[in-house]
C-alpha cells in the first residue's frame, strides 16, 4: 500500500487552511447574526410590552369613565404607534407571540372603529352622547380588548419574563408620581 507523498500533502495544505478559515468565519458570523437577532427581538418585545401595558391602562381608565358616566373618552388609536412603526420587524419575535400581539392591536382598531361609529369624535377624544351611545356595547368591546391585551402580555412574559417591569412602567405607583387628571375630567370645548 502506497502512502500519499509529502508533495501531495504540501499542495493540499493551503487549500485546507483556506477552507478552515472560511468555515471559522462562517460560524462566527452566524453566531453574531443570531445574537443580534436575539437582542433586537428582546428590545422590540420589551417596547411592545410597555406599549401594550399603557394601552391596557387607558382601557381601564375608559372603563372607569364609562361606569362613572363621564361624557368624554380618550382615544386609544395613538397608543399603537410603536407597533405600526415596527410591523416589518415583528418576525424577529417568537412564533407564539406574533398572533397574540396582532390580535391585541387589531382589536384596538375594532374598538376605535366602533367608537367612531357610535360617538362624536373631538380630536383625540370621543364624546358619549346620552341616550344615543350604546354604553354597554362599548364597555363589552373595551373588556374584550382588555382580554386580548392581557393574553398578549402573558404570552410575551412567558418568553421574556418581563411583564412586571412593563406593568410598572405603564402604571407607576401613586407614591412615585402624582397622577394627572383623566382626560375626560378636563374641560373640553363642545
Amino acid at each position: 500500500m502506497n502512502l500519499p507523498s509529502i508533495d501531495l500533502l504540501g499542495h493540499l495544505m493551503p487549500l485546507l487552511s483556506i477552507a478552515t478559515g472560511v468555515l471559522i468565519s462562517m460560524i462566527v458570523n452566524h453566531r453574531r447574526i443570531e445574537a443580534r437577532s436575539a437582542i433586537d427581538a428582546s428590545r422590540l418585545r420589551a417596547a411592545l410590552q410597555v406599549e401594550l401595558a399603557m394601552l391596557q391602562a387607558v382601557y381601564d381608565d375608559n372603563l372607569r369613565l364609562l361606569e362613572s358616566g363621564h361624557e368624554f373618552l380618550p382615544s386609544c388609536r395613538q397608543m399603537a404607534s410603536l407597533y405600526r412603526a415596527n410591523l416589518s420587524r415583528i418576525q424577529v419575535l417568537n412564533e407564539a407571540e406574533i398572533p397574540t400581539i396582532v390580535a391585541a392591536y387589531g382589536y384596538n382598531e375594532v374598538v376605535e372603529s366602533y367608537l367612531c361609529a357610535t360617538c362624536r369624535q373631538l380630536g383625540q377624544t370621543y364624546r358619549v352622547l346620552a341616550g344615543e351611545t350604546p354604553v354597554d356595547a362599548i364597555t363589552h368591546r373595551f373588556r374584550a380588548g382588555h382580554a386580548h391585551i392581557a393574553t398578549a402580555l402573558d404570552v410575551m412574559s412567558q418568553v421574556s419574563g418581563v411583564r412586571s417591569a412593563a406593568a410598572a412602567v405603564a402604571s407607576p405607583s401613586a407614591s412615585a408620581v402624582a397622577s394627572p387628571p383623566l382626560l375626560a375630567e378636563q374641560t373640553v370645548p363642545a
